[in-house]
């Protein structure tokens, strides 16, 4: 799960994900972790990512519902547009990591 969120918060900018960044990422990762590691990152990438996205969706609605503050509203509707970007990842992305699986 820490390798999902390392590249939810440092491969996506301006609601877009990086994929030569997440390609670079992840190949770097793998060329030195152990066999064990890079078959759990081949199995379960992309479950932890959708995982990642889905329970900040959930963090980002919950506070637009509650009229909470514990993201900041950088301009009017900003909470609310990144839950539909957090979503859009979940199913937009599927090629991007799936293709990890089997390498």
């Amino acid at each position: 799960d820490d390798m999902a969120d390392c590249i939810r918060s440092g491969c996506i900018a301006d609601s877009k994900l990086d994929e030569t960044l997440v390609r670079r990422f992840i190949d770097g990762y793998k060329y030195s972790a152990p066999a064990e590691m890079k078959e759990y990152i081949n199995n379960n990438l992309k479950e932890a990512f959708d995982k990642i996205c889905l329970e900040l969706a959930i963090r980002y609605y919950t506070d637009v519902i509650s009229e909470g503050v514990y993201f900041k509203e950088k301009y009017p509707g900003y909470r609310m547009e990144r839950v539909k970007s957090l979503i859009a990842f979940i199913s937009h992305n599927e090629r991007l990591l799936e293709c990890y699986r089997n390498k």
